[in-house]
C-alpha cells in the first residue's frame, strides 16, 4: 500500500514528509487509516481513506522537531485486512550553535575565554543574547545580536577571578526559541 516515504523539505527543525498510499490490488480498499511516527510524536489521519483499484493518494505531513538528533520516522497504514509500513531516518540540527568554549590565556588570576555563536538556520536569527557564569559572577551581553544565515560571531571575555582556584565556567546563548550552552573548568 505505501509506495514511497520521503523528506521533501527541511529547514533545520521544520520538516515536510510525503508518503503515497496506493491500491495495487484488483478490488477497492475502504477505511484506510494511517499514522505517522515522527520519532518524537505521533500524527494521525483526520479521516479514513477509500481507494479504487490502482488509485494513489499523496499524503503530506509537516512536523517541527523540538530537539536535535537523528529520528526514525515511520508511517503505518491499515484497514480491516491489509497493513503496511515504511521507515526512514531524518536528522535535525541546531538552529543556534555555541561552540569552541576555550580558555585562551591564564595569567595569574586573569583568564581570557573565547566562544563562537553560529546561526545554523537558512534565514536570519534575531535577538540573540549570551550569558556567562564565571562561578563568581554573571556577565551578560551589552546588546542583542542579529545573525544572518550561517553567520558566526566570535566572543572574547576577560575575567579576573581574584584568587587561585578551580571554577566552573558556563556560557549560554539564547534567542527567542533556541538555546545552547557549554561548560569548561578554569584553573587559576
Amino acid at each position: 500500500m505505501i509506495t514511497t516515504l520521503t523528506e521533501i523539505y527541511s529547514n533545520v527543525t521544520n520538516k515536510i514528509f510525503e508518503f503515497d498510499i496506493q491500491n495495487n490490488i484488483a478490488n477497492n480498499i475502504d477505511n484506510i487509516n494511517w499514522s505517522f511516527d515522527t520519532g518524537e510524536d505521533n500524527i494521525f489521519a483526520q479521516q479514513l481513506i477509500n481507494l479504487n483499484s490502482s488509485e494513489t493518494i499523496f499524503v503530506f505531513v509537516e512536523n517541527s522537531y523540538s530537539s536535535d538528533g537523528t529520528f526514525n520516522v515511520r508511517v503505518n497504514t491499515t484497514n480491516n485486512s491489509i497493513s503496511d509500513s515504511k521507515t526512514m531516518t531524518t536528522t535535525v540540527t541546531k538552529r543556534l550553535d555555541l561552540t569552541g568554549l576555550t580558555n585562551l590565556s591564564t595569567i595569574g588570576n586573569i583568564v581570557v575565554v573565547e566562544f563562537t555563536i553560529t546561526n545554523m538556520m537558512d534565514g536570519n536569527l534575531t535577538n540573540v543574547n549570551w550569558t556567562v557564569n564565571t562561578n563568581n559572577q554573571e556577565i551578560k551581553a551589552n546588546q542583542l545580536i542579529n545573525l544572518i544565515s550561517n553567520e558566526n560571531i566570535f566572543t572574547y571575555i576577560q575575567y579576573d577571578y581574584g584568587g587561585a582556584g578551580s571554577y566552573l565556567f558556563n556560557t549560554t546563548v539564547k534567542s527567542v526559541s533556541e538555546e545552547d550552552s557549554e561548560n569548561i573548568t578554569i584553573k587559576t
